[in-house]
């Protein structure tokens, strides 16, 4: 807040974003050996965030892991380092920078792991360290490829249902097609069709959300 972006002109269609890296890594000096912080990093301006700390905090530790990123279906923006990543059985296979979560400990690791310019590419940042086995490992870094916590909309396509609860009249859960799934967080960065419904009658229908990576 308040800050210049230095991060890049046109990072909806060009790599970018490094700043927040190197923000980030400013933030949490102050947290560096903390190992029983838990923080949560998102971008926020295309961003909802559907449930209390509590139930973030609860579904992050299902994972077993020590930091959780979300992901995506699209290898961005080095498409050639596709056949690095691990497969997937089912979800997304990609991982998305637009939304973590770990202990400080091992967060302030991963951004303070290599230097990187303000206006270099955040995701192919961690992209990067998360394709390094030994470093993944040591981490325990997982993505989040079936949208337990993190839903990120970009590149989707088809209809995607949302639905307002009767009982809290505010929050909003997606159907992940075949299997339900109930994202914590979402983030609608592309061009796409959305289908708003309650449960007994559609309510809107959104389109042309914007368009950035």
């Amino acid at each position: 807040m308040g800050t210049e972006w230095l991060g890049g002109d046109d990072i909806a269609n060009k790599p970018g974003g490094g700043f927040k890296v190197n923000l980030l890594k400013k933030d949490m000096e102050e947290y560096k050996d903390r190992e029983d912080l838990i923080v949560m990093f998102t971008d926020s301006y295309d961003v909802v965030l559907l449930e209390e700390p509590e139930v973030i905090l609860e579904k992050f530790a299902k994972f077993e892991a020590r930091v959780v990123f979300g992901a995506e279906g699209s290898c961005w923006p080095d498409a050639n380092l596709e056949q690095d990543y691990p497969p997937v059985e089912f979800g997304k296979r990609f991982l998305n920078s637009g939304g973590f979560i770990g202990y400080a400990k091992d967060i302030y690791a991963i951004v303070t792991a290599k230097e990187i310019d303000d206006k270099n590419d955040d995701q192919l940042y961690y992209t990067k360290l998360f394709l390094d086995m030994d470093f993944r490992e040591e981490h325990k870094i997982k993505l989040d490829h079936k949208s337990e916590i993190f839903q990120n909309l970009n590149g989707a396509s088809g209809k995607y249902f949302f639905y307002f609860p009767k009982k809290t009249g505010q929050k909003i859960v997606k159907i992940l097609q075949e299997k339900s799934r109930w994202p914590l967080r979402v983030r609608a960065t592309r061009l796409f069709r959305i289908q708003c419904t309650t449960r007994s009658r559609p309510c809107c229908m959104a389109t042309g959300l914007r368009n950035e990576h």
